[in-house]
């Protein structure tokens, strides 16, 4: 029986307690389903129990905590490569790009309690009149732009995986008021591992109805500095500005920014238009998606490889309880695109029921970042004897994906 069940079922009697206790949280499935893949079922199916508890320690003094319980069963990226591995008699090393090993339980995909169990969020908040201090494993999250945000000095695009809350890091963040509608947030956090320190400060000024921001950041790991604006007000329509310069002894300047507009249309429960540009100074117009599969992920790199996107977006609430929305975004460079349609029914106040699709594109290109031609995932690749071998990928990257969710909020 799925996990999350079991939870559920051990927890409903008590639900009414663990609200008294100041515990909210959700339990989750979902279900993914890939098209154009070398796959005979390429279904994943993911299970979730996500409480958060809050207990005041003393006065002004609370412990918060979130711990995620998870598994999930059927098709993985790391097991369709492994089998291209032994049939291509390939380099058995190339399956640790994809940034993990093969799983001890290949059923559960797990080798460790880390892989199934984790406290993603566990800090102190020293609650004062003049300010506030957390101390601990918490989300941080800063700026104003729609999807990117280049002033957050700890970036995490989640545009592929919108069930997913911000990832916590380890850090120390005061706020300091500064009048009724400034303030100031610093923060001094650390990797998991305690060896990298990162480093960054926030001024906010209200002025002209306008939420005016100024940003600096260092971040040890990948030896980058950050300082930059962030602006963002109404005037008729919904309007921001978030940009910043990345410095780096290494490295050439580079500029990341965005732009955008959203207005709010008086029609059906709701209606919301959002357009958005934004700049990667530091992209090349777009990459190899064969390239992307292989590379590691690099900390605080911008989530894109090109350099200049439009990112729109129209949601709609239809009715009180059923809510549609599609984003569209467009690499202006290579011409390929990204389309993300989502439908979200409230079955009950508790229970949310959501479906997704993720749709890579090439409108009017013959492929690119977004949506790859076919001789870019033909690469050559190393074999165990020694050698080069050419390997088509294609068969482990999908045409599309989705997604179907639900979730018990208590």
């Amino acid at each position: 029986m799925h996990l999350a069940l079991l939870l559920l079922g051990a927890a409903g009697p008590g639900v009414g307690l663990a609200r008294a206790q100041a515990v909210e949280g959700f339990a989750e499935l979902r279900v993914t389903g890939m098209t154009g893949l070398d796959a005979e079922l390429p279904l994943t199916g993911v299970e979730r129990f996500r409480p958060s508890f809050a207990a005041p320690l003393a006065d002004r003094l609370v412990l918060n905590a979130t711990i995620e319980a998870g598994l999930s069963q059927g098709y993985r990226n790391t097991d369709a490569f492994a089998e291209l591995i032994a049939d291509r008699d390939l380099h058995p090393s190339l399956l640790l790009a994809l940034g993990e090993d093969p799983a001890a339980n290949n059923l559960l995909a797990v080798s460790t309690a880390g892989d199934y169990l984790s406290v993603d969020r566990l800090f102190i908040e020293f609650q004062r009149s003049r300010g506030d201090l957390r101390v601990g494993r918490q989300a941080l999250n800063w700026g104003s732009g729609f999807v990117v945000n280049p002033s957050d000095p700890f970036p995490e695009v989640l545009l592929t995986q919108p069930w997913k809350p911000r990832s916590g890091m380890n850090a120390a963040r005061l706020d300091l008021p500064l009048g009724e509608m400034n303030g100031l947030q610093l923060v001094a956090g650390a990797d998991d591992a305690f060896l990298h320190p990162r480093l960054a400060g926030r001024v906010t000024v209200n002025a002209l109805g306008t939420d005016w921001s100024a940003v600096g950041a260092w971040r040890e790991e990948v030896g980058e500095g950050i300082v930059g604006l962030d602006f963002k007000g109404t005037l008729g329509v919904g309007f921001w500005f978030e940009g910043v310069l990345r410095l780096s002894p290494d490295r050439p300047p580079s500029e990341e920014l965005v732009a955008g507009l959203d207005y709010s249309v008086p029609l059906l429960q709701q209606l919301i238009l959002t357009l958005q540009y934004y700049r990667n100074g530091a992209g090349g117009g777009g990459s190899s998606p064969a390239t992307a599969l292989f590379a590691a992920p690099q900390a605080f790199s911008p989530a894109f490889s090109g350099t200049n996107y439009l990112i729109g977006s129209l949601s709609a609430g239809l009715t009180q309880d059923l809510a549609a929305s599609a984003l569209w975004m467009q690499n202006l460079d290579d011409g390929s695109a990204f389309a993300v349609p989502t439908l979200s029914l409230a079955l009950t106040e508790r229970i949310d029921l959501s479906a997704a699709g993720q749709l890579p594109l090439a409108p009017w290109s013959d492929g690119g970042e977004f949506k790859p031609a076919a001789d870019d995932l033909v690469v050559a690749l190393p074999t165990a004897a020694g050698g080069l071998a050419r390997a088509d990928l294609s068969g482990l990257v999908p045409t599309a994906t989705f997604i179907l969710w639900s979730r018990f909020n208590f």
